[in-house]
């Protein structure tokens, strides 16, 4: 009986062990949504290390590989390979210059035609920041009315003939709009 009280004692440490497993796989879920950012910042540089690493090494072996096609006297298939990746390079270029253009245009056509002028030939980058800076800035209010007209009464009310307040008579009413009565 003693030797069934043991294996019974064993088997039960066993199924604990188990349920402790499992909570600790539902508590890891919940780890993984909550990295701490040292580790991530570790993590990403460690990344970009190994990724340089790997570009290095990439264009070591393709080195190594063009100098053994010089020795073995190869260089059709050096040129071929060359040109295809000059028409690669050449197409990445076209569409980057014609990107470019196309940015230029847009920013460009926000500005006023005498700005173009004065802006057109600042480069990409600068001319991006210029039309940024001109978005952001708030523009002045200006009041509606009639230029070189004064608003202001020529007299006090009080000091006005009829006639005056007669001839005044929309700048008297739109002085006391404003908060700007004269007596």
């Amino acid at each position: 009986m003693e030797e069934n009280e043991v294996v019974a004692d064993v088997k039960e440490p066993e199924v604990e062990t188990q349920d402790v497993k499992q909570e600790s796989v539902e508590s890891e879920d919940v780890k993984e949504t909550s990295i701490p950012y040292f580790r991530f910042k570790e993590v990403m540089k460690e990344k970009k290390s190994l990724e340089t690493k790997l570009s290095k090494m990439k264009k070591a072996e393709d080195t190594r590989r063009q100098e053994k096609l010089k020795e073995d006297g190869e260089f059709k298939q050096l040129l071929e390979e060359t040109e295809l990746k000059l028409v690669d390079s050449t197409q990445k270029a076209s569409q980057w210059d014609e990107y470019q253009a196309q940015k230029r245009e847009s920013l460009l056509s926000e500005l006023s035609e005498d700005d173009q002028i004065i802006y057109g030939e600042l480069p990409l980058i600068k001319l991006e920041a210029h039309v940024d800076k001109i978005r952001s800035t708030p523009t002045a209010r200006v009041e509606s009315g009639k230029p070189g007209v004064s608003k202001a009464l020529p007299k006090k009310l009080s000091e006005m003939t009829t006639e005056e307040k007669r001839d005044n008579w929309p700048r008297i009413v739109d002085s006391f709009r404003r908060g700007q009565r004269s007596n």
